[in-house]
């Protein structure tokens, strides 16, 4: 017993303040404590007990080494990994809640992660892999498969029954297609056109020529690639260079 409060051998000790220290830590040497230690301080408005800390920090602050426990009035801290303050909020860097293993800045459930940065994503997402998916904090999703309005998603196609939109530009179907240079090809034309409307067909035939109600097609050095190609587009036949129907 001093002036300064009571030591009982080096692991408790009681200042004249009031606190009290308890472990191998409790009592100084030469100013400076030797070990770790437990404080109980009641003294003040924000009573606490600690080992090794005797401060309240938020997880993530502070020390970012060694074991250390404040509970307090103002809060609760486990090291540098956990804290609950006075209002109630929660921060945690490990652990799990419901299912959810808690990291440093997202949470995973299986192949799920939810970011901190607001993206949510499946683990084995990768853009270009094409696998998984992600849809980020803006808005913008990124979708390998599933479907969307009956429409079948691949890693760059959408298709459903014979129609595919590709990403490069192009549109197949059966018997038809456009590139994505605006090349088209039509295996079978059906119908008429309107009235007063001429449909100019230039090139792709390997010529030039125009699809008209009461003309049917016709032009000049054309190569057509099939004599009945004249039966899908008006029965009136095809004329071709000379005035030939096909």
């Amino acid at each position: 017993m001093s002036a300064d409060g009571l030591s009982i051998g080096n692991k408790f000790k009681v200042n004249n303040t009031g606190q009290v220290y308890i472990g191998a830590g409790a009592t100084e040497n030469g100013g400076t404590k030797t070990g770790p230690y437990w404080t109980i301080d009641g003294t003040t408005n924000n009573s606490y007990i600690g080992y090794n800390k005797d401060v309240f920090e938020s997880a993530g602050t502070g020390e970012q080494s060694g074991s250390n426990v404040y509970i307090g009035t103002d809060g609760i801290s486990l090291s540098n990994k956990f804290s609950v303050n006075s209002s109630g909020n929660l921060k945690a860097y490990s652990g799990t809640i419901g299912g959810w293993s808690i990291e440093n800045t997202q949470l995973k459930a299986k192949n799920l992660l939810l970011k901190s940065s607001g993206d949510i994503q499946t683990n084995n997402y990768n853009s270009t892999k094409n696998t998984g998916w992600k849809i980020s904090q803006d808005g913008t999703v990124d979708f390998n498969s599933g479907t969307i309005g009956g429409w079948t998603i691949n890693g760059t196609t959408l298709k459903a029954g014979n129609i595919t939109l590709d990403s490069n530009g192009s549109m197949t179907g059966n018997g038809w297609s456009i590139s994505t240079g605006g090349v088209a090809y039509f295996q079978k034309i059906h119908g008429n056109v309107p009235s007063g409307y001429t449909f100019t067909l230039n090139g792709t035939l390997g010529g030039s020529g125009n699809l008209d109600k009461n003309a049917g097609l016709s032009g000049s050095g054309m190569r057509l690639g099939g004599s009945k190609i004249g039966s899908y587009i008006n029965p009136r036949g095809v004329s071709a260079g000379g005035g030939k129907t096909l």
